[in-house]
């Protein structure tokens, strides 16, 4: 994942977006991206999109490149230890990049 801010049709977000599909090695998974605007809990499409703040976030994939592990990591559990056998639990984990 990768933080930025600005314009989806910025070159700041065009890089991170072509920074993401060369980390990962494909260009078959499907990117996602969380927007918000100095920290509001709403959203406004129609204000300066210049100061749009975003998180891009793209599946690792089967053979993700760990050589560029930064930072601390997003873990989403998708299943309850407590009810789900330990071999079919879930877990999207979340990695910045650089």
């Amino acid at each position: 994942m990768l933080d930025g801010i600005g314009s989806p049709e910025s070159a700041d977000f065009g890089r991170a977006v072509r920074r993401l599909y060369a980390a990962t090695g494909s260009a078959d998974l499907p990117l996602e991206g969380l927007w918000t605007q100095d920290g509001r809990d709403d959203f406004e499409l129609s204000s300066d999109k210049d100061t749009w703040q975003w998180t891009l976030v793209l599946p690792a994939g089967e053979n993700p490149d760990t050589s560029r592990l930064p930072g601390r990591h997003h873990e989403i559990y998708l299943d309850d230890p407590q009810t789900c056998p330990p071999a079919e639990l879930r877990t999207i984990i979340r990695q910045p990049v650089q």
